[in-house]
């Protein structure tokens, strides 16, 4: 009988489990300030974009990239990313050299440090006496999110374990009756 309340403890635990460990959905972040801003048409070239988030990114896997709109050629010093002298780390900032009058398209993409999520858009600025297109290209499609790595190996050793526990019960050694 004991046994038997152990084996229901058990499965119960790993029921409970599995229900929480259901696929989590993926939440989206998007700047809160920029500059310069989206759609905005700046009369002198601005000597950085940066980009201000609602929480802290990390610096694997964050971007901010600059394009001529024009023929997609990367305008920026290559180096933007996650600003380490933001102590809340939510700030993307890339600099640039002086740029030409025409049309820039800045991308960007966060990985949310909170859980890993990743969010990413992009816009048009201007500079000089210049006409933004209506709508930049939609941005690739983020990976959905899914039970992480780390809970699929919770779960299997505690398959593991299970397996281990009924193997265990049905080879014990049980005592020889006397007769």
């Amino acid at each position: 009988m004991k046994i038997r309340v152990i084996f229901a403890a058990i499965f119960a635990f790993f029921l409970l489990l599995a229900a929480g460990l259901a696929p989590a959905s993926a939440h989206t972040i998007t700047p809160t300030s920029a500059s310069p801003d989206d759609g905005s048409v700046q009369a002198q070239p601005p000597g950085q974009v940066y980009l201000v988030f609602p929480e802290e990114v990390t610096e694997d896997g964050s971007t901010l990239q600059v394009f001529d709109a024009q023929d997609l050629r990367q305008v920026d010093s290559g180096n933007g990313g996650v600003d380490l002298n933001d102590p809340n780390h939510a700030r993307l900032v890339v600099k640039l050299p002086t740029l030409a009058q025409g049309v820039y398209l800045v991308k960007w993409k966060v990985v949310i440090a909170s859980d890993g999520d990743t969010s990413q858009g992009q816009y048009y600025f201007g500079v000089g006496n210049v006409t933004l297109p209506q709508n930049p290209p939609a941005p690739a499609a983020a990976p959905q999110a899914g039970v992480s790595p780390a809970a699929w190996a919770f779960m299997a050793t505690g398959v593991f374990i299970l397996a281990a526990a009924v193997f265990f019960y049905r080879n014990r050694k049980r005592p020889v009756s006397k007769q």
